[in-house]
């Protein structure tokens, strides 16, 4: 726990966050999110039904909302320990014992960035220097996968997939002649590149993600003007699918060297055909090559995030140990993204059986592993395991019932498989116990797509 002057406290990991009180977020007072549409969050993981605003409109931009009501209310929230609905993803991780993206936010920001918390608290919330010292800026969605988690806002590669779903002309209509793309345009574009130009001697932290920021024009941009700066002790994260380390000219291992501290986070869900049928579009050669490329470059910190669902819940013992042999450590094996949404892929969905299935391959791996690895490597794995293990009995949400979901999942990988040229079941065989239980929720022969929509 971090205190400091004015009774400001700052939970920076899983202990603190149990304190009562301790709700504080350094990231309203230091960032904005955008998205390709213009839509602006307070960061990347807030609930995407309750944006700030757009930078599109033509009466509103960064600079309006960064001091408006919104954003004053959820400051002063955030440091009088109250939790804030849009919020509630990491405090709901936090719960079930996951080290939540708020807790890791506050562990790197706080100790250059508390004077501005104590500005914006004797200002009644309002932080006149707008200034932006944490950038996420996703102005287009171009990507190279339809990953089975994702949707057509975050990835271009979705347009036809969402078609099939939902067979929605107007969606079609609007897009159609761009391949799927959705891009910053105009006045929203320019200001994000006036704000990038402003702060780019300010700026301590860039987070690139996707869409697929390897193939990402914004990305090269912001990397060539830190070059040009030589902010070289800015720190830059990733999230990428691993599926290009060169892009056009771009060498990013070559690049990557010049910065002080560089971390990628790979999402790779699975591994070989499962991996290549939750993220449609992967090359498993291709991916598992550029594994051992990282592991390799040892000046970058390297890690692997897998988004746990009912897909992989069940293997996580085999890629634990895959990514072992190739020379991971059990602290770049990152477990805490569980999936959340769409809910019919949610852990809480499976049925009793594999619910208990999972639990047991925990436990026999944490058995069979003493004396393979280490204590305290087999401790790290039995933290990560138990956090995975609280979401299967977790509340379904706000989407519906059991057989809603279960009509959903049904339909969505019906229409997916035929399109993609995929098997659930045969890919998945040891999940046909779920696929089973989801037909006798239903009925089978009533699906379609007006009365089964694909919430992303």
């Amino acid at each position: 726990m971090i205190e400091t002057d004015k009774g400001l406290k700052i939970p920076v990991c899983i202990n603190d966050a149990y304190v009562e009180g301790t709700t504080m977020c350094m990231l309203p007072f230091i960032h904005m999110h955008t998205w390709p549409r213009g839509q602006v969050f307070p960061c990347c993981v807030y609930d995407w039904r309750f944006e700030l605003g757009n930078i599109n409109d033509t009466n509103t931009s960064l600079e309006t909302m960064w001091n408006s009501d919104k954003m004053k209310i959820l400051r002063k929230q955030l440091v009088e320990g109250k939790q804030p609905y849009g919020c509630r993803k990491c405090f709901e991780q936090e719960e079930l014992g996951i080290h939540s993206f708020r807790l890791s936010a506050n562990d790197r920001h706080h100790a250059k960035h508390t004077d501005v918390v104590h500005k914006a608290m004797e200002n009644n919330y309002n932080i006149n220097d707008f200034h932006l010292y944490y950038w996420d800026f996703r102005v287009d969605n171009l990507c190279n996968m339809t990953c089975r988690s994702c949707g057509p806002e975050l990835s271009s590669k979705w347009h036809d997939d969402y078609y099939e779903l939902h067979h929605d002309e107007d969606y079609k209509l609007k897009v159609a002649n761009k391949g799927g793309l959705i891009s910053l345009k105009g006045k929203g574009l320019q200001e994000v590149h006036d704000i990038i130009d402003r702060d780019i001697d300010k700026v301590n932290h860039v987070y690139f993600a996707g869409g697929e920021p390897i193939i990402n024009d914004m990305h090269y941009y912001i990397l060539d003007k830190l070059i040009e700066h030589e902010r070289f002790d800015v720190e830059i994260y990733y999230n990428t699918n691993l599926l290009h380390l060169q892009y056009k000219k771009h060498n990013l291992v070559d690049i990557w060297s010049k910065f002080k501290k560089v971390e990628v986070a790979a999402s790779i869900d699975a591994i070989g055909p499962r991996a290549e049928y939750l993220r449609h579009g992967t090359n498993w050669k291709k991916v598992s090559s550029n594994l051992k490329t990282m592991l390799e470059n040892k000046h970058i910190g390297f890690r692997v995030t897998p988004v746990i669902s009912l897909f992989n819940a069940l293997h996580m013992p085999d890629y634990i140990d895959y990514m072992m042999d190739l020379g991971f450590s059990c602290w770049q094996i990152s477990m805490g993204n569980v999936l959340i949404n769409p809910e019919p892929y949610a852990l809480a969905m499976l049925p009793d059986n594999l619910k208990d299935q999972v639990r047991k391959a925990y436990d026999k791996f944490l058995l069979d592993r003493k004396g393979v690895y280490g204590d305290r490597t087999l401790a790290d794995f039995k933290d990560k395991f138990k956090s995975i293990i609280n979401y299967l009995d977790a509340p379904l949400g706000h989407q519906g019932t059991r057989e809603e979901m279960s009509r959903r999942f049904i339909y969505m990988t019906r229409v997916l498989d035929k399109v993609r040229n995929e098997n659930f079941v045969e890919t998945y065989p040891e999940l046909k116990d779920y696929w089973d239980a989801c037909l006798k929720e239903i009925d089978p022969d009533n699906l379609d797509p007006e009365s089964n929509l694909f919430y992303f």
